[in-house]
């Protein structure tokens, strides 16, 4: 039973969170259509951002050395990876000559009303323009500025003629000028291409650093590879200029393939030069060992060698220029790979195996005779300068078509190019998510307000103190149209402020009748006839149920004595129309007797005791023993005794009161009363040892979460 009970509670606050967020739709529907505005505004008002892409691809060259000489060209290929020339285009060597090229020190700008000048314009669309092609100032202005060139402000002067004004940072005026002339006046030139604005539409013209702006140009470029080892580089640059964008992008690949050629060239240019420096001593060698063979021909009258002479000579050569090959081969190979890779112990074996072969050669020579052993040894010599300056000759051919035909290894894919569509603001979305935003807000602001910030809004929530709720007083029209009429006039009336009187048939004297009915069964077993009414706090209208409800109980045929113990604020006298100017305060001070104080209102059946003249000392004469007296002398004179009392948490005037009463009852206001002044007023009275009888919600407005409906005003707790 429990746990079924619990489960409905829960039920029952969802259902009342969500009926009170229905009854708040204007309030929500308010905060979200202001939310929608701002995000339209914000949408609008920011400026456009697009992006520019271009690829490159970077050729990671795989030599295969099949160790011929015409491979020669492989070597000044650089090997380049993805990560590398990454950093090789983000470096000061391509951006900075991007900055140069296209002059990107020189900076301009409108200048803008300040916080909302810029939104305005951007919303507005019309977006004021300014192109300088060529901005140079005296060298003592550059050193003065402290910042190359400094700050300098152009006005339009004639928008439709293209006039300006050109100032110095200090507005004084250096010179006038024209949109597309160019101005060289006492150490300035200037060049402006475009300009667009109102007159009197200042822009800014200033020069940066170098250093600064290659850093700053390197933050704004993104590169990443395209995909894992892809070798596809994707240069990506975003801003509100789609044509300058991809201007400084084409800029950018074009200075990383010139660069990336020239490094390559520039290898074998080195090459070529040490080869060229190193012909004339080959050929120098080549020449003396001619010489000695041709002179040792001529001593020794040695025309020609034997056969078996010839074919040692032959092969011993061949080993000879063989090595020198492979010497040329470990050259090249040691400046790609350790003594350990396989291509390089390959070519130590045969290194090997071809100076033992020419180890034998020699001791065949040596066993020959002396004349033969001279002779081929002048031979090998000669074949032997003969080759290396063959093959010198053969790579510096080699190197120069390389040189001429030197390759990169990045190629541009595609040029730069802007996507049409800015990549932000995304504008619909914006809008959607601050409309999202206003009404998770709005709901969250009725949420809170229902929970934590507001007063009671359902009677359900007084049963949870313990309290039985007698009756629901709906919001009366007609008593608000009734107090402002009041407060206009200064003559006070019953039928300027008592509605029971004026309007008897309005809803909240329905309620109050109903009222009357639960008190009136109440009463029979209550241990006299006397109701007081008292409230936590002022402005609750417990003086309003207090007097329409002596009002109903005397046009029900009750004798009814209404009892006003407000000796500080109470309005008896001047709302009943009362003539005697003497009340409970005079009797209280044995200053009056019953006789006097005890008026006959305008009303059959209601006698009144007004506040009296205000005392200095209202809880005293309250604690004296004449209050108990006039209590027992109205209950066994009067049918039905009502006691208006002031507000609890004020004086403690109520509880001195309530002592005496059969029932008493407190008063609180639609989302005005909270449930924590409703618990200390309670305690207040339980310390006091009066009783509270029962609660009574005074100016229920009608909500889709009231489910007690106008009518259902006689609820209690039994």
């Amino acid at each position: 039973m429990d746990s079924n009970s619990n489960l409905n509670h829960d039920e029952i606050d969802l259902i009342y969170l969500f009926k009170s967020v229905l009854e708040s739709w204007k309030l929500i529907l308010s905060i979200t259509c202001f939310f929608t505005i701002l995000g339209v505004l914000y949408a609008k008002s920011t400026p456009l951002t697009y992006q520019a892409v271009a690829r490159l691809q970077v050729e990671t060259q795989h030599q295969h050395l099949d160790f011929h000489v015409n491979d020669i060209s492989n070597l000044f290929i650089s090997q380049s990876t993805a990560n590398t020339e990454i950093e090789i285009i983000k470096s000061r060597m391509v951006l900075g000559r991007t900055v140069d090229n296209l002059n990107l020190t020189l900076y301009s700008s409108p200048i803008f009303t300040p916080i909302i000048g810029k939104k305005i314009a951007y919303f507005l669309g019309d977006v004021p323009e300014i192109k300088v092609s060529l901005l140079i100032t005296p060298e003592n202005d550059n050193k003065s500025s402290g910042n190359r060139g400094g700050e300098y402000i152009v006005k339009i002067s004639d928008a439709k003629k293209g006039l300006y004004d050109f100032f110095n940072k200090n507005n004084e005026l250096i010179f006038s000028g024209e949109v597309g002339k160019l101005v060289n006046k006492n150490g300035y030139q200037l060049l402006i291409l475009q300009l667009n604005g109102e007159v009197g539409q200042k822009f800014i013209i200033k020069k940066l650093n170098r250093y600064n702006t290659v850093s700053s140009l390197r933050k704004s470029l993104s590169i990443k590879e395209s995909g894992k080892d892809t070798g596809i580089l994707q240069l990506s640059l975003v801003g509100s200029n789609p044509l300058r964008m991809e201007t400084i992008l084409n800029d950018i690949a074009n200075n990383e393939l010139a660069q990336n050629i020239d490094h390559n060239a520039l290898e074998a240019a080195k090459s070529l030069a040490f080869i060229e420096n190193q012909l004339p001593e080959v050929k120098q060698e080549l020449d003396i060992a001619e010489n000695k063979l041709n002179a040792f021909k001529v001593s020794s009258d040695s025309i020609d060698m034997d056969y078996q002479a010839k074919s040692t000579l032959n092969i011993l050569a061949s080993v000879e220029s063989k090595l020198i090959d492979l010497g040329f081969k470990e050259s090249e190979i040691s400046k790609l790979y350790t003594k350990e890779h396989p291509a390089y112990v390959s070519l130590l074996q045969q290194q090997r195996t071809l100076l033992k072969r020419k180890a034998e050669l020699e001791n065949e020579v040596s066993a020959m005779p002396k004349t033969n052993q001279k002779i081929i040894t002048l031979n090998r010599d000669v074949m032997a300068a003969q080759h290396i300056y063959i093959s010198l000759i053969n790579k510096v051919q080699q190197l120069r078509i390389s040189q001429e035909s030197t390759v990169g290894s990045v190629r541009l894919i595609d040029s730069a190019e802007t996507s049409p569509v800015p990549i932000k603001p995304k504008k619909a979305l914006i809008v959607v998510l601050t409309t999202l935003l206003g009404g998770m807000l709005s709901i969250a602001i009725v949420l809170l307000k229902k929970t934590v910030m507001s007063g009671i809004d359902d009677p359900r929530q007084i049963s949870s103190l313990g309290l039985p709720l007698y009756a629901t007083v709906p919001y009366s029209v007609n008593q608000s149209k009734l107090l402002k009429k009041s407060k206009s006039s200064r003559e006070f009336n019953e039928e300027g402020m008592l509605l029971a009187c004026l309007y008897p048939d309005d809803l909240a004297i329905e309620a109050i009748k109903s009222l009357r009915t639960s008190l009136y069964f109440s009463i029979s077993t209550a241990k006299n006839k006397i109701i007081m009414i008292s409230g936590s706090s002022p402005d609750l209208g417990k003086s309003f149920l207090s007097k329409n409800l002596a009002i109903v109980f005397s046009q029900a045929k009750k004798k009814v004595l209404f009892i006003d113990t407000d000796m500080r604020k109470g309005k008896s006298t001047k709302v009943f129309n009362l003539k005697g100017k003497n009340g409970l305060s005079e009797y209280l001070s044995y200053q009056g007797n019953l006789d006097e104080i005890v008026q006959k209102a305008n009303v059959d059946n209601l006698d009144v005791i007004s506040c009296g003249c205000i005392p200095p000392n209202p809880s005293e004469l309250l604690m004296g023993n004449r209050l108990s007296e006039l209590m027992e002398w109205a209950n066994e004179n009067y049918d039905i005794v009502i006691v208006d009392t002031p507000s609890l948490l004020a004086v403690t005037d109520a509880a001195l009161v309530g002592k005496y009463a059969g029932a008493n009852f407190l008063v609180g206001r639609f989302k005005k009363t909270s449930i924590h002044e409703i618990e200390v007023a309670k305690e207040r009275f339980n310390h006091a040892g009066v009783e509270i009888t029962g609660f009574i919600l005074n100016s229920v407005e009608k909500k889709i979460s009231n489910t007690y409906g106008y009518y259902n005003y006689s609820y209690v707790d039994k």
